[in-house]
């Protein structure tokens, strides 16, 4: 058991931290023996301890038997002894101690020392963890660090350091049994048709971008003037579209179908036609209606859902309100329900608009998870993680954070990247998702599969690299299920013998996909090794479960 000594206002994202590494531990109790513990505090530390990580850029009473003196660190990152580089958001310090060092301040200054004292190993690393968790869970990283999943780092870190101490260790991973991650295909629904828009903003950006001929491109020629040709045809068949003569091509609801063919994805719709919504709380939006508010009618929205719900798609709400105004994110919760007949219903906000009042105003409207923790100019890991995690200060409601978004690459205004560089930091995205588990979530809107984005190859690519692994396609709303159910997995009792180990966990919850997989990380004398049972979880059952260990040293 792992018993973990923290500052009090650290207790709520200590206990989200370890719903995301879901081994058994507990606070520390007096007169009780522990493993190994995790420390941000003062403590008086138990009899029996074989490990100790100190986490705290403050100096702690312990810090004395181990000799160690702290000095204000000067970098917002550290290096790691496996050449990881590791940002730090909040404060760290550097270390002065005796004991060996694992990791780097600015300069070669170590921020992070390992040694032992009689038969108890120690870590000494110079930030809190909690704080930086917290940071991540709220803030979120900035654009810069987007490529790094840093709390999966820290897990990972936490990971290594007890099984380096050669203690076994018990872990519920964030997968699904048989695949390496979840994916979850979503879409954004800001345009149904292009016959929606005329003489106006957005019909104007359309023709603009149709006609330019293409530049330097990292796709090859023959796709570039493709692509080109594919938009002057747009362009001409344009009259004949406004009069109800030829398909409109902004119109893909049926195209996706066809590509993702058994492949669960979420739409999500704005309700509200002609609302550009506000920019801050009491603010309304000074944008043109036409560039922010959407054209598409009740009639329209009606046929989409209802096209999309027969075919097994989740639908949601892309929200204009719901960031900030409690009654006008039920109004458009309400809208989509009284369409779909469905009782849960997520949500992404519209701009991906988010403030310190969503998640309360979400939690109070009814919203089963959000999916707008993501970038508008980058790609990766906003939160530091795939995984699904619960909203600070939201009631319960869920996050799906978003990974990866069209128009954040190819927009010139954002990242602007050629197709080849974009590739190449998804392949990132999808190999850290691949080693840590979690649920990767990408973005391709409505109309991206049309002229004049034509991003359509790309997303084609995108789709075979991931069958590539072994994922589980789910929509957003199963996705989240599957960690809800895993996070009311509750270990009651895990009991070391020499050549055993007994568990006893409990669940709950039915969720729609109710097995997960336990792991026992056994750190034994014949180096460490992954044993693993696949478990169904059932309402109200405590399950028991034995391991055979080899003997131990």
């Amino acid at each position: 058991m792992l018993g973990i000594a923290c500052r009090f206002h650290q207790r709520p994202v200590v206990e989200e931290f370890f719903q995301l590494f879901k081994v058994p531990w507990e606070y520390v109790q007096p007169g009780k023996s522990y493993d190994a513990l995790i420390v941000t505090d003062n403590l008086h530390v138990p009899p029996d301890v074989k490990l100790i990580i100190i986490s705290s850029p403050r100096p702690v009473d312990l810090d004395r038997d181990y000799k160690v003196k702290l000095t204000p660190g000067r970098t917002s990152e550290i290096s790691l002894s496996d050449e990881r580089h590791l940002p730090v958001y909040t404060n760290l310090s550097c270390i002065v101690s005796p004991g060996e060092p694992f990791a780097w301040s600015e300069g070669g200054i170590p921020a992070g020392i390992r040694g032992r004292q009689g038969e108890m190993a120690y870590i000494r690393i110079g930030y809190d963890l909690f704080d930086e968790v917290q940071f991540l869970l709220t803030t979120g990283q900035p654009p810069e660090k987007a490529a790094i999943p840093t709390l999966d780092y820290h897990i990972a870190a936490v990971r290594d350091w007890i099984l380096s101490a050669g203690l076994p260790l018990f872990e519920i991973p964030p997968f699904p049994p048989g695949y390496e991650y979840i994916a979850c295909l979503t879409h954004d629904v800001d345009f149904l048709g292009i016959r929606d828009h005329f003489f106006d903003r957005t019909m104007a950006g359309f023709i603009a971008r149709a006609v330019r001929p293409p530049g330097n491109s990292s796709l090859v020629r023959r796709e570039t003037w493709r692509r080109y040709a594919r938009n002057l045809k747009a362009l001409v068949s344009l009259p004949f579209v406004y009069l109800g003569l030829a398909r409109d091509f902004w119109f893909q609801l049926d195209r996706y179908l066809g590509l993702e063919k058994d492949m669960p994805s979420t739409f999500y719709f704005i309700p509200q036609r002609g609302k550009p919504g506000t920019l801050s709380p009491g603010k309304i939006s000074v944008e043109a209606p036409g560039h922010r508010a959407i054209k598409y009618g009740q009639a329209k929205l009606k046929a989409g859902i209802e096209l999309l719900l027969i075919n097994d798609r989740e639908v949601g709400v892309h929200g204009l309100d719901s960031w900030h105004d409690l009654e006008k994110a039920r109004e458009e919760i309400e809208a989509i329900r009284s369409i779909t007949g469905q009782q849960n219903i997520g949500i992404r906000m519209h701009w991906l608009y988010f403030s310190s009042l969503t998640a309360k105003v979400l939690g109070s409207a009814g919203y089963r998870y959000d999916s707008t923790v993501g970038y508008n100019d980058a790609v990766g890991f906003r939160a530091g993680t795939a995984q699904v995690y619960e909203l600070p200060g939201s009631m319960g409601v869920m996050e799906l954070p978003m990974h990866i978004q069209d128009s954040a690459m190819f927009y010139s205004g954002r990242m602007g990247i050629y197709e080849e560089e974009a590739f190449n930091k998804c392949e990132n995205i999808i190999n850290n998702v691949s080693k840590f588990g979690g649920a990767l979530t990408i973005n391709w809107h409505q109309r991206s599969l049309a002229p004049e984005r034509n991003w359509d190859v790309f997303y084609q690519k995108l789709l075979k690299r991931l069958n590539e692994n072994k994922v589980w396609f789910a929509t957003a709303m199963h996705a989240v299920e599957w960690f809800a159910a895993r996070r009311e997995l509750r270990f009651e009792r895990v009991d070391y013998r020499q050549k055993e180990v007994t568990l006893t966990i409990n669940g709950n919850r039915e969720p729609f996909e109710n097995k997960v997989n336990i792991q026992l990380h056994n750190s034994g004398g014949k180096g460490s090794t992954v044993l693993e049972k696949c478990v169904e979880i059932t309402r109200q059952k405590r399950i028991e479960m034995n391991f055979a260990l080899e003997d131990r040293q």
